[in-house]
């Protein structure tokens, strides 16, 4: 039976369909010379769909550009007893070689870079959307969002570990951080950190004046954030829209994905010292802000992140994402586990572990006491939101 193959292309990638087992070796330019716009790794081997229009196996090639002619180099394989082909090992041998010849559609936005581009959000709903993700060669990937697709797309979008960084101060067009070199984390993965060693940390537990609230207010906590942000470099990606998206998320949890606000408060006072936002999904925890309100010899900035990261820690996290690497995090570099984690790896894990559940969810286990500070929930005073209010 000769071999029928139906290639379904978007803009920046293309699904090909084909009747039996096959691997994608190469894809190269057909026409025009352009520069190189995928990291995607050959072979692709195609992966069993359907039978319901008579194409059965399937792969898709990423990070495409629009426009453009592309030709396949496609290796024929004989077809097994297996209804699953998990890799090109598994697959049976070789029968025939040949090429298939697709155009992308074509982009009319200038102002786009098309590659690394999310055009269309449905994409994000593919169980392989991580393979996207892989292949992009740039260091952030972008979309467009609408108000119709809020918050729905952020969810997405944290759930595929992409963050959204506005774009000129609007939830318009955003960048997604996609480091080609790898995301820097806290390693937690088979490791017992000595988190609450130092001297500071133990002074701050010891003196009994200072506790833990954990999502107290969440929009009261985003705006601290922000003020201290803004206060401190006069711009911040953490503007009024973006906080309102985020307390839809505190509030209606989706696709395993949580917002959450930790803070270290004064008892005394009722004031907010530090806070780490971030959100987690399933075993992995992403901060994507921290922020220190008073500056002390007592290192209030500090005794949060240990107190945070051995909460994780006890609580069966694998992987506590910080972002971009900045000079501070060189401290957690010995004993700690901070380290970039391969890009390969790190989706790797995150596409397992953001299906497990830890043993306990971290706002749960510092809101029962069980953590290195008394929760704030046991208190009676309100908090205020700087010293000295």
């Amino acid at each position: 039976m000769a071999m029928s193959f139906k290639v379904v292309p978007s803009m920046n990638y293309a699904d090909i369909f084909g009747s039996q087992p096959f691997s994608i070796s190469s894809c190269e330019v057909a026409e025009e010379s352009v520069e190189v716009t995928s990291h995607q790794k050959f072979p692709v081997t195609a992966k069993c769909v359907s039978e319901g229009d008579g194409l059965k196996y399937f792969a898709t090639v990423w990070a495409l550009f629009p426009g453009q002619a592309y030709k396949l180099g496609v290796v024929l394989h004989e077809d097994g007893e297996s209804d699953v082909c998990a890799d090109e090992k598994s697959l049976g041998a070789v029968c025939s070689r040949c090429f298939v010849h697709f155009r992308t559609l074509v982009c009319n936005d200038l102002y786009i870079i098309p590659p690394s581009f999310i055009f269309v959000h449905s994409v994000l709903l593919r169980k392989d959307f991580l393979d996207c993700v892989l292949s992009q060669c740039t260091d952030y990937m972008a979309i467009k969002l609408s108000p119709s697709s809020l918050p729905e797309v952020f969810f997405w979008l944290f759930y595929h570990s992409l963050f959204v960084l506005p774009i000129h101060g609007r939830l318009l067009f955003c960048a997604l951080p996609n480091y080609v070199e790898g995301r820097y984390c806290i390693d937690l993965e088979e490791r017992n950190c000595p988190w609450l060693r130092s001297k500071k940390v133990r002074r701050v537990i010891a003196s009994g004046l200072y506790a833990v609230a954990v999502n107290r207010d969440i929009g009261d906590s985003l705006k601290l954030a922000k003020r201290y942000h803004t206060n401190l470099r006069k711009d911040t990606w953490l503007i009024d829209d973006y906080i309102t998206i985020l307390i839809h998320m505190a509030n209606n949890a989706q696709l395993n994905v949580r917002v959450a606000a930790v803070e270290l408060v004064e008892k005394s006072s009722g004031c907010v010292m530090a806070g780490c936002l971030g959100f987690s999904v399933g075993a992995l925890f992403h901060d994507f802000t921290m922020f220190t309100i008073k500056r002390s010899t007592e290192s209030f900035g500090t005794a949060i992140t240990k107190v945070m990261g051995s909460a994780l820690q006890e609580c069966g996290y694998n992987m506590w994402y910080w972002g971009t690497r900045v000079d501070y995090m060189k401290q957690y570099e010995r004993g700690y586990g901070g380290r970039c984690i391969p890009k390969k790896e790190f989706l790797q894990r995150w596409e397992r572990y953001r299906e497990e559940r830890p043993r306990f969810a971290v706002e749960e286990y510092l809101q029962s006491g069980r953590g290195a500070l008394a929760p704030w929930e046991m208190m009676t005073q309100e908090v205020c939101s700087t010293p000295g209010e």
